[in-house]
């Protein structure tokens, strides 16, 4: 293998591959797509022949994708893998429940177990409660408090003008 086509990244297309199969039809449309790319990184990105027939044959005789997930260790070809299986669950105009399931497999397995969605959800109640707290920090201490806007309200107050109606 050469260092563009390494394990991990080969290991990323076989299961793309496996996505295109997930819904138990690959399209045509689905097939032609991965064969575009993968004569391209053929014909023009040196891909070796073995490594390419590889993936061909795999668009014809479908494998389980499993031992697959494992060998991509770069995080470039980790994220790239759930990019791509995304957009093929819905290249057919619509994502099958065997897509979803797989594609609900392959980001819990890219990224380490870690439930991404409910890292987010803690991540945004956490900002809104941090953003809460800075409010009514800066709220206490407002105009008419401390510094600059103390000293102008007690001029204005002085004139009978409340800046604060």
């Amino acid at each position: 293998m050469t260092e563009a086509f390494n394990e991990s990244k080969f290991a990323m297309w076989r299961c793309i591959i496996g996505m295109a199969h997930a819904d138990g039809i690959l399209h045509e449309d689905e097939q032609a797509y991965l064969t575009k790319i993968f004569d391209s990184m053929r014909d023009r990105a040196g891909m070796p022949a073995d490594m390419h027939d590889t993936l061909v044959d795999d668009l014809h005789n479908p494998k389980d994708i499993e031992p697959f997930m494992g060998k991509i260790v770069d995080p470039a070809f980790r994220s790239q893998l759930v990019y791509f299986a995304r957009l093929l669950a819905y290249k057919d105009g619509e994502k099958h429940p065997d897509e979803a399931q797989l594609l609900k497999i392959m980001k819990a397995e890219m990224s380490g177990g870690v439930d991404m969605e409910a890292l987010r959800a803690e991540v945004r109640a956490n900002v809104a409660s941090e953003v809460t707290l800075h409010e009514l920090k800066m709220d206490s201490q407002g105009p008419g408090k401390s510094g600059l806007f103390a000293l102008i309200h007690e001029l204005a107050l002085k004139f009978n003008i409340d800046l604060m109606d």
